[in-house]
């Protein structure tokens, strides 16, 4: 008399090889959504700075008052967009952006943590030679990308 089925130990062995490709899967596609993140994060910080630099150059205020320059201060969680050179808390103009959970600037070497655009020109007008790069890292997939603003406000991004 011939049985037809599978063994407990075939079932288990090929239970065992399922899973393991399941979970190397997930792990490679949530590795990649990481990595895209920070790409996102790093682009909308670029596309920010350029914005407050953009602000600068015409030098108004939303609320329509007299030239100011555009500053864009950095936190170790969050970056602050704000018109003038002095930060105020309560400033209503103020955009707070709060980096996601995993992330944060891992250095920030720019004098003050502040990147000040002087109006009319949009050049930095607290730039050091040497002092001019933002470091994000996520600590979930151990990756960084480094953001450099020259003299002249442009954003050079490049990635460890």
């Amino acid at each position: 008399m011939k049985m037809n089925g599978f063994t407990l130990v075939e079932v288990l062995v090929v239970g065992f090889f399922v899973m393991v490709l399941y979970t190397l899967t997930t792990q490679s596609l949530f590795r990649g959504q990481r990595s895209t993140s920070l790409t996102e994060v790093s682009g909308q910080l670029v596309r920010d700075v350029r914005e407050s630099q953009i602000r600068a150059m015409q030098g108004k205020t939303s609320s329509g008052g007299g030239l100011v320059d555009h500053s864009i201060r950095f936190e170790a969680d969050r970056y602050i967009l704000y018109p003038g050179l002095v930060y105020e808390s309560g400033n209503p103009e103020n955009q707070i952006v709060t980096l996601p959970p995993t992330m944060q600037f891992a250095s920030i070497n720019i004098p003050d943590q502040t990147a000040t655009f002087g109006r009319g020109s949009g050049d930095v007008r607290n730039y050091v030679s040497g002092s001019d790069t933002i470091t994000i890292s996520d600590g979930a997939i151990g990756k960084t990308e480094n953001i450099r603003i020259n003299r002249r406000g442009v954003v050079f991004v490049s990635h460890e």
